[in-house]
This record gives C-alpha cells, structure tokens and sequence, in this order.
C-alpha cells in the first residue's frame, strides 16, 4: 500500500513539475534575404507576447561591422495598446556601436490580449562595399533588466536572429559546366590518340 501510495505522489509531483506551460514568447529580427552592395536596407524587431504580456525588456543586437552599418533605429508603437512608451532614441536605444546595439528598457505593457506578433522596432542599414552572409544575432540584454512579463516577472522569451546575403551570389551556369567536363572528355581522346 505504501508502494502504491508513493508511487501515486511521485506521479503527482512529475505532473505537476511537467504540467507548467512552455513560454512561447519571443522576439525575432525579420528582414529581406539579399541585398546589393552598397544598398540600404531594414530588419524589423517582431514580438509576439500572447502568452506572457510584457511589461519590459532588452535585447543586444549584433552584426559584422565589415559588411552593415546601421544608419538610425525607428521605435514602432506595438499593437494598439497606448501603454507603451518609448519616447526618441534614448530611451530605448543605448551603447549603440559600430557592430551592436542595445535596445529595450521600455515602459509599456502588453497583455495577453492585444495583437501578435507585433513589429517593434525597425532598424535601417546600409550594406557596405563588400559582400558576404551578415548574420545579425539577437541576445537577452541583462543590462537593460532582461525581460519582465505582465506582472513583473523574469521570462526567457524565444530569440531569433536572421542572416543577409550583402552583394550578389553569382552562380556558375550549367553551360560552364558542361564545357568543363566535354574539353576534360577532349584531352583524355587526344591522350589515347597519341598513346596509339
């Protein structure tokens, strides 16, 4: 009996350590897939609190300063909740730098009701002369207090960053290809006929 009534609260704890709901907040940096040299271009900061709510928060935002250069940041108004806050550039935008840049520390909140995902932010670059995959990474920025949710508390919201092509890929044509391998098909007749 005691086997059984051990067992039953075992279960019971598993339940209720497994039963907690995942977070399935996140933040994400969304933009085009490929841009010319030289380009301007925009990556969009999404959230999508439907399950948390956010009070506030902060990310750290990187990129290769060989390839981009970030030209300004636009604070978006989330959704249509008039709570939010992000009054200019320098409330939300600090330690900005040639290859990262801080943002976050907003005082608005989002409930679970309003509309997700939600644009946030936009930030504008230019790609510069050379080309490449810029990968803009995105990270919890623990300077600007991390995230909070509705009601105050700590939550790791789902990060996402996203990669441009910067310059053109140009691809070899089928047609090099083929002439390749039909001038190699060429030197090995010409070997076995001067062998012969």
């Amino acid at each position: 009996m005691n086997k059984i009534l051990n067992l039953t609260k075992g279960l019971a704890l598993m339940l209720a350590v497994f039963s907690t709901s995942a977070n399935a907040a996140s933040v994400s940096l969304t933009g085009p897939a490929s841009v010319d040299a030289g380009a301007s271009f925009s990556l969009t900061i999404v959230g999508d609190f439907s399950d948390t709510g956010l009070f506030g928060g902060g990310s750290l935002i990187g990129w290769d300063p060989a390839l981009v250069s970030l030209d300004s940041v636009v604070n978006l108004a989330p959704g249509a909740d008039p709570g939010f806050s992000c009054p200019g550039l320098t409330s939300c935008i600090s330690n900005a730098s040639s290859e990262s840049v801080s943002w976050g520390g907003f005082n608005g909140i989002y409930t679970t009701a309003d509309t997700f995902p939600a644009d946030m932010a936009t930030l504008n670059f230019t790609s510069l002369g050379g080309s490449g995959l810029a990968a803009f990474t995105i990270a919890t920025d623990l300077l600007q207090g991390g995230w909070l949710d509705q009601g105050g508390a700590n939550f790791d919201p789902n990060l996402t960053g996203t990669s441009v092509q910067i310059g053109a890929v140009v691809p070899v044509p089928a047609a090099v290809w083929l002439f390749g391998s039909g001038l190699l098909g060429l030197v090995g007749v010409a070997r076995r006929a001067k062998v012969a």
